[in-house]
């Protein structure tokens, strides 16, 4: 049974890994400069990954194009309802881990 559990946990990643086309590369390249604008606030950077005619909308109903959103990035103006959300997701990301671990049992080492 050892041996067959560790021949899949082997194979697993063998299986699944395959080299990525020149698209995929393009969207990640392009991934990547559009998060390292967003950390920076470079704003030609913003501009160079968005398209010209972006909307973005929002949950509360709210659409904005290309210009507000490189405006919003690079000035740092972040609406407070993300930071809101954000700590509610860790927050229950948090419980559920604590509820997890009270629920389920002690894992005691079976020796042979």
């Amino acid at each position: 049974m050892k041996k067959v559990f560790l021949f899949i946990l082997l194979s697993f990643p063998i299986l699944t890994f395959h080299a990525q086309t020149k698209n995929e590369l393009a969207v990640q390249t392009a991934v990547n400069k559009l998060i390292a604008g967003m950390i920076s606030g470079d704003r030609s950077a913003l501009e160079s990954v968005s398209s010209s005619q972006l909307s973005y909308g929002h949950s509360g109903g709210l659409v904005e194009g290309r210009a507000e959103f490189v405006e919003k990035i690079a000035s740092g103006k972040i609406e407070v309802a993300y930071y809101i959300m954000f700590a509610v997701c860790a927050l229950s990301y948090l419980l559920a881990w604590f509820i997890m671990h009270l629920l389920v049992p002690k894992v005691n080492v079976i020796e042979d």
